[in-house]
């Protein structure tokens, strides 16, 4: 299912960066891109490797990075769920677990996305493979099942806990460098989950100078990437175009993170049914496991519930961070209740209980299509260039600057006639004041901006606007009143998906010198 139609649709906007920064040098890739991006550059210096192997760019391979990643993450889930539970049914608990993460509708979306979220959540359930682990080792004297599972040797499982914190601290360190919420959204659950062994632990202080030593490798490794975050955040507090969540938001991602959005399944009756199934299957698996195995549940709770709630707090209070592909690693939890819900309880009803994932995973197929339709809007890069090659002597102006790049990607390039000008500058432009979108290098357009396409717009007998978000970048819309002033109403191209394209005729109407006419200053 994850590579199902790979390479059918283009690459979106954020996989048209991923595709960019892959081009860099390894210099600029640890250089450069920092400055300018608000992600961290690990996931592209994978990708860029990735490419390496085969030389190829396109839209299946580069997305195939996250296609494996994605599928290494269904037996983490069972390795994780093992080492947690208890009794004789460990191993059955591991493969629902697992099956319910490899159906996981949040899960396969983003395995078909070039992006670092099926790398992070890769990282993030390694980080829980190393606690899952070291908690089996704590606990083995009580139950030699799990330490069987963990490997414990030794007669303190020295080499089993140094494993561990090394499986930790590598894991937890390349996901800090995989995204910036990292350290907000997944380090205090991995932070109690710690304190949580430590507290089961009969050598409580040894076992914190473990985990004490995991959580300074991770932070060491990761310590270079704090002054780029500091920048980050500065550049977003002063303009970003996510806006803090509603509640209308949370519940929408909600659904996506934990069942199906509207988009998705129809009727509204049965996707109401499904999921309240799943709600249902996720709370009873809890439950189940709060009575055989409470800290493997306690455990649960934690990933499910605090990056959510921290999340929604700190895009309120202090800088909205709160979207679903930043948390698309909490489907770990969810896959672990499923896993106690169909293998704890009694015999006789087992079949009875997995076949409510053979039902769920059954609406998963059926609803997969409109499921990866749904994912993304998609740009359609390719209807644009055929526009734009079909029309000479045109200024085309990309707002934002990057879709310059977009586009050339796609085959477009300016004909004798034609001129292409990125707004404000080629990208990367460096040196306003204002980032609407997070990225130091996507200015937003002010009134100077203007006057420069007056002085490239004289003399053409068209004149095209791309844009997508236009409103992020151009928010008082200058240039579009510009030439709608000189030139009249545009024609908007239709079916382009996400991209905004315009095309102003010959102009009606030229500036007397005076202040009199289009241009003029900004009030």
């Amino acid at each position: 299912m994850r590579g199902f139609h790979l390479g059918t649709q283009p690459f979106w906007i954020d996989e048209m960066y991923s595709v960019w920064f892959s081009q860099r040098t390894w210099s600029e890739l640890w250089t450069l891109v920092p400055s300018i991006e608000t992600h961290p550059p690990l996931y592209y210096t994978l990708l860029k490797a990735w490419v390496w192997l085969l030389g190829d760019y396109r839209e299946w391979w580069l997305r195939a990075l996250s296609v494996l990643a994605s599928v290494l993450c269904i037996p983490v889930a069972y390795g994780v769920v093992t080492r947690m539970s208890v009794g004789a049914h460990r191993q059955r608990c591991g493969l629902a677990a697992s099956a319910a993460l490899a159906l996981n509708p949040v899960q396969i979306a983003y395995a078909q996305d070039a992006r670092p979220y099926a790398l992070l959540s890769l990282s993030v359930g390694l980080t829980l493979f190393g606690l899952a682990s070291f908690y089996a080792t704590v606990t083995a004297p009580v139950d030699a099942g799990r330490a069987r599972l963990a490997g414990a040797s030794g007669a303190d499982g020295a080499e089993t806990r140094l494993t561990a914190t090394l499986v930790i601290a590598g894991a937890l360190s390349a996901a800090l460098w995989l995204h910036n919420t990292t350290p907000i959204l997944f380090g205090p659950p991995v932070a109690l989950m710690a304190i949580g062994i430590v507290c089961v632990s009969r050598r409580r202080w040894h076992d914190f100078a473990w985990l004490a030593l995991a959580g300074f490798l991770a932070l060491l490794v990761w310590s270079p990437n704090v002054m780029w975050l500091a920048r980050n955040v500065t550049t977003l507090r002063h303009g970003f175009w996510l806006p803090p969540p509603t509640a209308d938001d949370i519940t929408t991602s909600l659904k996506k993170l934990f069942g199906y959005d509207n988009a998705v399944i129809e009727p509204r009756f049965l996707r109401v049914a499904v999921n309240a199934t799943i709600a249902t299957v996720t709370a009873l698996g809890i439950w189940k496991a709060l009575k055989a195995a409470p800290h493997a549940a306690y455990a649960a709770i934690v990933l499910l519930c605090v990056p959510i709630a921290i999340s929604v707090l700190v895009s309120w209070t202090v800088l909205p961070i709160f979207m679903t592909r930043t948390l698309i690693w909490v489907a770990f939890g969810q896959a672990a209740a499923w896993g106690w819900f169909i293998a704890l309880g009694r015999p006789e009803s087992l079949f009875a209980r997995a076949g409510v994932l053979v039902a769920v995973a059954a609406i998963a197929i059926v609803a997969f299509p409109a499921l990866i339709r749904s994912q993304h809007t998609v740009e359609r890069w390719p209807e644009a260039v055929r526009a734009l090659r079909a029309d000479d002597a045109a200024l085309v102006v990309f707002v934002p600057n990057f879709l310059e790049f977009a586009m050339r990607w796609y085959g477009a390039s300016p004909s004798a006639n034609q001129e292409f000008l990125p707004m404000p500058a080629p990208f990367p432009a460096m040196g306003r004041d204002a980032y609407p979108s997070g990225m130091r290098a996507e200015p937003g357009i002010d009134p100077t901006d203007v006057a420069l396409l007056a002085r490239h717009a004289a003399g053409k007998q068209r004149v095209w606007i791309v844009s997508r978000r236009y409103d992020v970048f151009d928010s008082r819309g200058l240039l579009y009143g510009y030439l709608q002033c000189s030139r009249g109403a545009p024609q908007t191209l239709k079916g382009l998906g996400a991209l905004r394209v315009w095309r102003f005729g010959p102009a009606t109407r030229d500036d007397d010198g005076a202040g009199n006419g289009c241009l003029r200053p900004e009030p």
